[in-house]
């Protein structure tokens, strides 16, 4: 799979001839361009759980790829960008059995993924202009500040004080048909590894059981992505509806902290 390395290593580069040429590369020797864009996909797949759960997720690498090769890619590419990115991935794969032409699908999902990662790249410089920069023939006087006028201060007319009224609590009442925790339980199994991880760890998401509702809050944009998936989105609504005993909904908010 050092080919594979060597291909992210040039997407990360912005150099999208390179990647292609890679592609035809191992075209021609035979592999298929199913298998190249999976491995690819597993390689942002290992590179993401490294980065999100670097001491829990070691079991859930593929074991495609040396810990080195890891280490060195996970410091050229940034989390938001390998989601987007293995999110093309997944949408070629699910529809390369469907092309004409399997190898040209394959090289635009690779120009796709070098734009991606050449992306605020070139605009990484901060931009300072400056009132000269704008017109440099005209000079900049600044003015002298406005005298203020004073005014007199308004007459303070006494006024009564506001009744006191009881403060009514309108907290909603706890919901106990069941847990967050059970829901967590009860979704082992039924989403895949990254999905469960995100969705158990209160650093990337915090879950709140409502009357009819699941109400997930998640922490960055990588953990809004994984639970906004549709698929995930049903998954959830079903095991808690089955807790509930009853049609459940589900809605997802993201909060930076």
């Amino acid at each position: 799979n050092d080919e594979i390395c060597e291909m992210l290593k040039v997407l990360c580069g912005s150099d999208p001839a390179a990647a292609l040429e890679k592609l035809n590369s191992l075209y021609m020797s035979g592999k298929d361009v199913a298998e190249v864009l999976n491995q690819l996909a597993n390689l942002h797949r290992d590179l993401l759980l490294m980065q999100i759960a670097p001491k829990g997720g070691g079991s859930l690498l593929s074991g495609s790829f040396t810990d080195a090769s890891l280490k060195e890619l996970g410091n050229l590419v940034k989390r938001d960008k390998l989601f987007m990115a293995l999110s093309d991935l997944q949408e070629t794969l699910s529809k390369l059995s469907r092309s004409s032409d399997r190898k040209l699908t394959a090289e635009l999902c690779l120009l796709r993924l070098s734009g991606i990662y050449s992306v605020l790249s070139a605009y990484s410089g901060t931009l300072v202009m400056h009132p000269q920069d704008v017109n440099p023939s005209v000079n900049m006087v600044p003015q002298s500040a406005p005298v203020k006028e004073e005014k007199p201060e308004p007459v303070k007319i006494p006024q009564p004080e506001p009744e006191q009224v009881p403060e009514t609590s309108t907290a909603a009442e706890p919901y106990s048909a069941y847990t967050w925790k059970e829901l967590i339980s009860s979704l082992e199994g039924k989403l895949n590894g990254m999905e469960y991880m995100v969705i158990s760890q209160p650093e990337h998401t915090e879950g709140e059981v409502l009357k009819g509702m699941v109400k997930l809050t998640a922490f960055n944009d990588f953990s809004m992505g994984v639970l906004s998936n549709p698929l995930t989105v049903e998954t959830i609504k079903k095991a808690a509806s089955g807790l509930a005993g009853e049609p459940v909904s589900v809605k997802i908010e993201l909060k930076k902290e």
